[in-house]
């Protein structure tokens, strides 16, 4: 009789998504051991990853909603802070199904987990997949399909020398003490930098904000926000196809 899966619980946007479907990924060859994707708490920006033809077996029932600030708020009350505190270090314990990643970086214990039990954490590291680098990125490429429209919008700069520009905004602003955020005056010295290496480059922005984008990167040959390509799976694959990438600080931009 074979082996109860794992069940791997994904959160958070795609990059996210991919950081903890590769991590599972690794595991999975690593072990022998087979996993569900989990999608039930993807109520932020929704399943991300079923246009790469990856599938959830869990799937949510309530439609992305935007953005949770009670995942990221901070609280003024000590009683809260110490029990979120008591609640992080109980879960390095792993009492229970739920397998906790138990370090921001990189965790190696949890390539321990055992059949049946649920996988929880960010995984943020790619250490976690290094070598299974080549898969991953196979799976993800080979399996994408160009909607006509994404067609369309690669036409524009397809057999020019390009740069792709992650601009971020929005969520990251209004949660900057959280996440950070990247000012102007990065993207100004990484293209005056590049200004030098390849003349004539064309500028293309990729953004959640274009106005912002527009005062912030000006004079740009084109930006490319949501409206026009609305799946960031397709916005990660375009951007992937330019000559050289400005990236953000985020988990997509690492991507």
């Amino acid at each position: 009789m074979s082996q109860e899966p794992i069940k791997v619980k994904l959160v958070g946007g795609l990059g996210n998504q991919l950081f903890i479907w590769a991590t599972a990924t690794a595991i999975s060859k690593r072990t022998g051991l087979r996993f569900d994707l989990d999608a039930t708490q993807c109520t932020q920006w929704g399943y991300q990853l079923g246009d790469f033809g990856i599938e959830a077996k869990y799937l949510a029932n309530s439609p992305p909603d935007g953005l949770l600030p009670t995942r990221i708020v901070k609280y003024d009350s000590r009683l809260i802070n110490f029990l979120r505190l008591i609640r992080q270090e109980l879960r390095k314990f792993r009492i229970g199904s739920n397998h906790w990643e138990r370090s921001n970086s990189f965790d190696s214990s949890v390539f321990k987990i055992r059949a049946g039990k649920t996988l929880c954490g960010y995984f943020q590291s790619y250490k976690y997949f290094d070598n299974y680098e080549i898969e991953i990125r196979d799976i993800l490429v080979k399996n994408f399909i160009f909607a006509p429209e994404i067609e369309v919008v690669y036409k524009q700069f397809e057999g020019s020398k390009w740069v792709a520009i992650d601009f971020r905004r929005q969520d990251y602003e209004r949660f900057s003490h959280a996440f950070g955020l990247v000012r102007e005056n990065y993207y100004q010295a990484a293209l005056t930098f590049l200004s030098s290496e390849f003349p004539n480059l064309k500028k293309i922005v990729f953004t959640d904000d274009v106005p912002q984008a527009k005062i912030a990167i000006p004079n740009c040959d084109g930006y490319i926000g949501v409206e026009q390509v609305k799946s960031s799976a397709a916005r990660l694959i375009l951007m992937s196809k330019a000559d050289a990438i400005i990236g953000s600080n985020s988990t997509f931009g690492w991507w």
